[in-house]
């Protein structure tokens, strides 16, 4: 059974090995990734759907490093 907050904190683990390192940024990131997963929920999607299109709006970890880098 699909369990959302050990996905959000295995997204979290994930997120640090891929070098978003500060707190700041990874809160904020946290933030919109719930966020995101309560509006999908709330349009009718599974928790592990919205989990699934959250992480892909929110990106990738490199992506990201690169983007806050800016």
């Amino acid at each position: 059974m699909f369990n959302l907050e050990k996905s959000i904190a295995d997204w979290r683990r994930q997120m640090l090995a891929g070098g978003i390192k500060t707190p700041v940024p990874l809160e904020e990131l946290e933030i919109h990734l719930r966020e995101d997963i309560a509006q999908q929920m709330q349009s009718g999607l599974s928790a592990q759907q919205a989990f699934g299109i959250a992480v892909e709006k929110i990106g990738h970890a490199p992506e990201l490093k690169r983007e806050f880098k800016k």
